[in-house]
C-alpha cells in the first residue's frame, strides 16, 4: 500500500508545493452535506409522491419507455463507475480538503444511483418486469453500439491509477460529459415527451454538478498557479 501511494500520489506528475493551501469553493463538511441533500432528498420525494399521484408512468409512450430502456436505465453501471473513480481520487488526494470534495462527489453518485434504480423499478411496473432485470440491462450495457464508446472510456479510467491522472479523466472529461447528456440533453428529450419525472429528477441533480465542476476548475486553477508545467500535464491528460 505504501509502494502505491509513493508510485501514484507521491510520484505523479502532478506536483505542487502545498496541496494543503487548495479550498473547496462550497466549503462543505460532512454536517453541511448531510443537511444540504437531505433537504433535496425531501423535495425529491415530494416530486415522486406528485407524479405517481397522477399515475404518470401509466401514460407514457412506450417508444419512449424503450430510449429509456436503453439510454437512461443501463447509466446505473456508467454512474457506478463514476462513484469508484471519485472514491478512488478521494483516497489518493493529497490533501484533506481534496479528499472531502471528491468524497462528496462519490456520495452525489450513489444519490443518483439509487434514483436510477428507483425509475427502473417504477418503470417496471406498468411497463414490463424486464426493465428492472439486471441481466437485461447489463446486456444493453455490453452490447448496445450506442453505449460502447462510454464503456470504453469508462473502463479505461478504471485504469487511471495516478492521482492527477484519475482527478483529469474523472472531472475535467467524463463526467462533465455525461453529466451534459443526461442532465441537460436527456431532460430536454424527457419533457419533449411528457416525462415530466425523469426530467425533473435529472434537472435537481444538476445542483451536484454544478459543485463538482466548480471545485474541478478550482482544482486545476490552482494546480497550474502553484506549479504553471502542470497546464501541460492536465492538457495531456485530457
Amino acid at each position: 500500500i505504501n509502494q502505491w501511494y509513493l508510485r501514484y500520489r507521491e510520484g505523479s506528475p502532478l506536483q505542487a508545493d502545498d496541496w494543503e493551501g487548495f479550498r473547496d469553493p462550497a466549503a462543505l463538511n460532512y454536517r453541511r452535506y448531510i443537511a444540504l441533500q437531505h433537504e433535496r432528498e425531501v423535495y425529491a420525494e415530494g416530486v415522486v409522491d406528485h407524479y405517481e399521484a397522477l399515475n404518470h408512468d401509466d401514460k407514457l409512450d412506450p417508444a419512449w419507455v424503450r430510449v429509456l430502456e436503453q439510454l437512461y436505465i443501463p447509466a446505473r453501471f456508467a454512474v457506478h463507475v463514476l462513484q469508484i473513480s471519485g472514491l478512488y481520487v478521494g483516497q489518493l488526494g493529497p490533501s484533506a480538503y481534496i479528499t472531502n470534495a471528491a468524497f462528496f462527489q462519490a456520495a452525489d453518485e450513489l444519490r443518483a444511483l439509487q434514483w436510477i434504480a428507483y425509475r427502473a423499478k417504477s418503470l417496471s411496473l406498468t411497463h414490463g418486469t424486464h426493465l428492472a432485470n439486471t441481466e437485461a440491462t447489463r446486456h444493453i450495457w455490453e452490447t448496445d453500439e450506442a453505449w460502447q464508446p462510454a464503456r470504453e472510456a469508462l473502463e479505461r479510467l478504471l485504469l487511471a491509477y495516478d492521482w492527477g491522472e484519475a482527478f483529469a479523466a474523472l472531472n475535467l472529461v467524463v463526467k462533465p460529459t455525461l453529466d451534459a447528456f443526461f442532465k441537460e440533453a436527456l431532460v430536454d428529450l424527457a419533457t419533449a415527451n411528457a416525462d415530466g419525472l425523469t426530467a425533473a429528477l435529472l434537472q435537481e441533480s444538476r445542483v451536484d454538478t454544478t459543485r463538482s465542476q466548480a471545485w474541478s476548475a478550482a482544482l486545476a486553477r490552482y494546480a497550474i498557479d502553484q506549479n504553471s508545467g502542470n497546464r501541460a500535464i492536465l492538457t495531456k491528460w485530457v
